[in-house]
């Protein structure tokens, strides 16, 4: 857990784990778990930072909200650098930590949303070798994602170096629109009649 700020060259093993809301100076390279903040927290690298084949990176929010706040609501990542998925990287999803207050009723979730995971300074690379775990994830109340959500769902992209991750919302409009014109045709049968 780095909560201050080292320097030089830091190695996160398979079997080892990052965590904290510090700054590393040096080079990173991670073939471990990722655990940015403090449930949540930001953390900044003022150098590269890499991941090699089979690491793990665990994403939290903690609250119903896309904007950062102090202290954080949402795991950040700030790369000074480049960032390099150079091999396959899993990323997890996590809404129902302690003190987390997520949920899925919140009108938060009826629209589009993203959120900044990756901040980067410089090149970001082998970003297809960033996979999203996609399950049916749980809020701080226990409800399930895909019943309380159906048809919604999460996705990452690209603005520029930055690395996002987008929830798309099941739009209202086409459901309304569905019901419209269902009337309509019932409306022009009974006409016709």
């Amino acid at each position: 857990m780095v909560d201050g700020t080292i320097g030089g060259t830091l190695i996160i093993g398979a079997g080892t784990t990052l965590s904290g809301s510090g700054t590393i100076a040096g080079a990173t390279t991670i073939s471990g778990m990722h655990n940015p903040g403090n449930s949540p927290g930001i953390q900044t690298f003022n150098n590269n930072l890499s991941y090699q084949l089979g690491s793990v990176f665990n994403w939290e929010l903690g609250a119903n909200t896309t904007t950062q706040l102090s202290p954080a609501v949402f795991d950040q990542v700030v790369v000074n650098g480049n960032l390099d998925f150079a091999g396959s990287t899993t990323m997890n999803l996590v809404f129902n930590f302690q003190n987390g207050t997520v949920d899925w009723t919140n009108n938060l979730w009826d629209s589009s949303q993203s959120w900044t995971v990756y901040s980067v300074t410089g090149d970001t690379t082998n970003f297809g070798n960033l996979l999203l775990n996609q399950q049916d994830w749980a809020d701080s109340n226990g409800a399930l994602f895909n019943a309380a959500r159906n048809g919604a769902f999460f996705s990452l992209s690209l603005s520029g170096n930055d690395v996002l991750l987008n929830y798309t919302a099941v739009p209202e409009t086409s459901v309304t629109l569905l019901g419209g014109l269902s009337a309509l045709l019932l409306l022009r049968r009974r006409r016709e009649k």
